[in-house]
């Protein structure tokens, strides 16, 4: 901190006014001046101050100078010294504007301080056309120069001089060879013109370490010179070309080293891709791609080389519309970990606009790294077509959002499926994921894969939420698979769409009651069956099922379905039944089934559902209601409906209950034409307390009469409702 009692570092100014036009190419005049200055006498080490910079448009004649086109167009730069910070004002670099006979004039301010000293304290005012950036050429237009005095105190009223010069200097052009060999000399910014590399580089005094990596630090002798730019570092700059033929993945790994944080990949011409085997991504890195970039694979990685590997880095940003990941899957026959994306105990990645296809694993793989989880990972509009194994695998995560993402023709070895959800081990962890308009199309596998049995019994908690899910003419839709043991956590699948899959719509398989409720919210199979399996479970529309020579819990089921929605539009049926639940081990019970208005377009009533098991259906707006019409029925667990009634009957009908289980679904039984109804119950079964006898029938013919029973127990039915007469038959 300096004292009051110290003689202060004083610096002053000395102003070098440009009245010499510049231009570009070889027009004659420029038809704008250019200005740059300040009010400052002098300024002391961090005392802020202003520079204002001005641009004027002249008056010329016409005809009396030559004029280029668009030179009333510009973009600036400022060169500002070492030990110079700028701390406000409007102008940043490219910032410029067009002037007109309209608007005549324009200005930006610097506010800024000198913290420290250097050599030089000039200001270079630097223009160039409307479209120009990094790459373009810049000439210099005004200077601005302080000159330092470090001694005795000067007296209040002394003002610094203003010194006029001739026609100012140009940046000097030259090569990275030219500057190594010392053809800058004394100049604090160079211009290197190398095609692609072309830039400004400005000398740093302050770096004495930086190597010379031909792209952002060039070296002479001690002296270092650092490329000035705005915004992302240029991959050409790094000698990337993108030729559509060589593997360029060595130098990518060494820019993405670099110092610089962001990067742009320009399209490349004739729009080939860029080729690369393999990249590395360390962590702080943002990549943007032009849109419709390709970047494309060798075909050559080994089974366990990912094409694009995040493991335990954080804040990644890769982003581009259209832009294609591509491998040469046909290279690729055996083995399943050659992921194009892979993100293992990542933070904060955010993928945008990126398609993964063609890979000889998964598309996009989010898991554990030497954290067990990845963390805030995003992917957005992103695809991934044709992979061997899947589109995307969530192995571990807390807070993954994929949203508006596509999935499609996964095929070569299992799952195949477009999303797989699936733990490795117990320390794993699914919390926050959040699957959002996702469409899976045409996968080998299901659409959407929940399988969470790595996770039992582990005490941890999952919570997932899929939303606006479409599927369109994958295996399956959904399949949710074998859970044994003890999950808690949350499950929701909504709003979610499952059409002409070559199976079911939605499969539960062997999911243990233990395992976390699964709520289907108004969710539609559409022409499920392409295959036309003429099994009543396997060319269902929906099922919870379990084969009889699977391993798992005494019971499965906890699966909740609300407003379900069926349909078979096709000329000739193929969906076997709506909702299946049938469990077919010996012994095997579903239990904690729920069915909540369930609407089934296309499907004959008693082919609405298959219940085996303690299944709730609730039908508020009597979407299950069959007519017994011409003939006697059977209620049984392959053709329940909830609610029977006799209007089209001409004469009486007789209602067999079949032996069902404790759990059965309750049934209602209604006389609607001037015809007795006859309920049966099996030979040892009763109707309580209407009738306690076992095998004793019930019967009416007032129109009106309603009964519901309840099977509550195992060799009897409850009478949950009756109105009307009911008799007990002799």
């Amino acid at each position: 901190m300096y004292k009051k009692h110290f003689t202060p570092t004083l610096l002053y100014l000395a102003l070098l006014l440009l009245t010499t036009l510049q231009s570009f190419g070889n027009p004659k005049i420029d038809p704008i001046r250019f200005s740059i200055g300040t009010k400052a006498a002098q300024v002391s080490l961090n005392e802020e101050f202003e520079i204002t910079i001005s641009a004027k448009y002249l008056n010329i004649p016409p005809g009396s100078a030559f004029v280029f086109e668009g030179s009333n167009s510009f973009k600036l730069k400022v060169v500002m010294p070492s030990g110079f910070v700028q701390t406000g004002g409007d102008f940043q670099d490219f910032i410029g504007t067009e002037l007109t006979k309209g608007k005549t004039s324009a200005s930006y301010t610097i506010k800024g301080k000198f913290v420290s000293t250097g050599q030089d304290g000039t200001f270079q005012l630097l223009r160039s056309h409307k479209n120009s950036d990094n790459q373009s050429t810049f000439i210099e237009v005004g200077r601005l120069n302080f000159n330092v005095n470090s001694g005795e105190e000067l007296p209040d009223n002394r003002t610094a001089r203003i010194m006029l010069a001739g026609t100012p200097g140009y940046v000097p052009y030259m090569t990275m060879a030219e500057l190594r060999s010392g053809l800058a000399d004394t100049a604090k910014a160079v211009y290197i013109s190398e095609g692609a590399r072309s830039g400004l580089f400005k000398y740093d005094p302050s770096n004495l370490s930086s190597a010379d990596d031909s792209s952002l630090v060039l070296r002479n002798g001690t002296k270092r010179y650092v490329r000035d730019y705005v915004g992302p570092a240029d991959v050409r700059w790094f000698g990337i070309v993108g030729d559509g033929v060589t593997d360029e993945h060595v130098k990518w790994d060494r820019m993405l080293l670099s110092s610089a944080s962001s990067f742009y990949f320009p399209p490349t011409v004739g729009n080939v891709p860029y080729r690369i085997k393999k990249i590395v991504i360390p962590s702080n890195k943002k990549l943007i791609f032009a849109d419709n970039v390709k970047v494309h694979g060798m075909g050559n990685r080994v089974n366990g080389e990912f094409m694009v590997m995040m493991y335990d880095k954080r804040n990644i940003t890769i982003i581009g519309k259209n832009v294609i990941f591509s491998d040469i899957k046909a290279n690729y026959t055996s083995g399943e970990q050659r992921h194009m994306f892979l993100m293992q105990g990542a933070s904060n990645i955010h993928i945008e606009g990126i398609a993964a296809n063609d890979g000889g694993g998964d598309g996009f793989y989010i898991g554990s790294g030497s954290q067990k989880y990845s963390e805030n990972i995003t992917l957005i509009n992103c695809s991934a077509d044709n992979n061997r194994r899947q589109g995307l695998s969530i192995i571990s995560g807390k807070n993954i959002t994929i949203d508006n993402c596509i999935f499609s023709n996964t095929k070569g070895t299992a799952p195949g499926a477009g999303i797989d959800i699936e733990p490795n081990y117990s320390d794993e962890v699914l919390t926050g994921i959040r699957i959002i308009n996702a469409k899976t199309v045409n996968n080998e596998g299901a659409g959407l894969v929940l399988a969470l049995g790595a996770l039992a019994n582990s005490g941890t908690f999952v919570d997932i939420l899929v939303t606006g899910h479409n599927d369109q003419g994958s295996f399956y839709g959904a399949l949710v698979s074998k859970g044994q043991g003890v999950l808690k956590g949350s499950i929701i699948i909504e709003n979610s769409t499952w059409s002409n899959n070559t199976y079911s719509g939605f499969v539960a398989n062997n999911y243990g009651i233990g395992f976390p409720r699964v709520v289907l919210n108004q969710c539609t199979a559409y022409n499920s069956n392409t295959i036309n399996n003429t099994s009543p479970i396997l060319g269902s529309a929906m099922r919870v099922y379990r084969e009889d020579n699977e391993a798992g819990d005494q019971y499965i089921g906890n699966i909740k379905f609300v407003y379900p929605h069926i349909i078979d539009n096709r000329a000739t049926r193929q969906v076997q039944k709506g909702i299946a639940c049938q469990d077919t081990q010996a012994g095997g019970l579903i239990k904690a089934v729920q069915i909540i208005d369930a609407k089934q377009e296309g499907i004959p009533t008693d082919l609405h559902f298959t219940t085996t098991g303690e299944i709730s259906i609730i039908d508020n707006f009597e979407h299950n209601i069959f007519d017994m019409g011409t003939g006697n029925r059977t209620v049984a667990f392959y053709n329940y409906a909830r609610f029977w009634h006799n209007k089209t009957s001409l004469g009486p009908r007789d209602l067999t209950l079949f032996k069902a289980w404790t759990g059965f679904p309750d049934v209602t039984v209604e006389v609607t034409s001037a015809n007795k109804i006859t309920i049966i119950p099996d030979a040892t079964d009763s109707i309580l307390p209407l009738s306690p006898t076992v095998g004793k029938k019930v019967s009416s013919s007032t129109v009106g009469s309603r009964i519901t029973l309840s099977k509550k127990s195992a060799d009897s039915w409850f009478i949950k409702e009756m109105i009307g007469p009911w008799v007990v038959e002799p």
